[in-house]
């Protein structure tokens, strides 16, 4: 479930569910997330051209290494600066509707980081001024690890999930 982080005092109310599934070549390298989502009271102004992408995140879903959704910054992005360059997360945004709806299918985000390590770590979205608007935590949503294979890539399907 979606929350208000503390301090926010903007008008969003965030609703809906982010689903994660593991991608792996079986490399740390290439290890990364599958981020399906479906978000409802999203910030509309995201969908204009005149958003500072130079300020903070906005406009962005991310995972922390927090636990919790009351911790100061979330602990910072859930990432492994060895085997991949930049932080992924900043550039994981979506584009509402005017209404403030987004959904999107098997994003991938490569972070280094296996999606089961993500279990229990805060999910945060961000509004159009890059200030954190709603916090969910990760869950597993499957008692066993269900894999398959798409190409060269192997997904670990719909171990993790945040629900409104």
């Amino acid at each position: 479930e979606f929350q208000r982080p503390p301090g926010y005092d903007g008008p969003l109310t965030v609703r809906g569910e982010v689903v994660a599934a593991e991608l792996t070549n079986g490399h740390e390298w290439d290890t990364g997330e599958v981020l399906s989502y479906d978000l409802t009271g999203l910030d509309p102004a995201c969908a204009a051209r005149h958003v500072d992408f130079g300020q903070g995140h906005p406009c962005s879903i991310s995972i922390h290494t927090s636990s919790s959704c009351f911790s100061s910054g979330f602990g910072g992005h859930l990432w492994n600066a060895t085997w991949v360059l930049h932080d992924p997360w900043p550039w994981l945004l979506y584009l509402p509707s005017s209404e403030g709806r987004a959904s999107a299918d098997a994003v991938e985000v490569i972070t280094g980081v296996a999606a089961r390590q993500g279990e229990g770590r805060a999910v945060v979205v961000s509004d159009a001024q890059g200030r954190h608007a709603a916090c969910g935590v990760f869950r597993s949503v499957e008692s066993s690890w269900r894999w398959w294979r798409s190409a060269s890539v192997w997904w670990v399907v719909l171990p993790l999930s945040v629900c409104a």
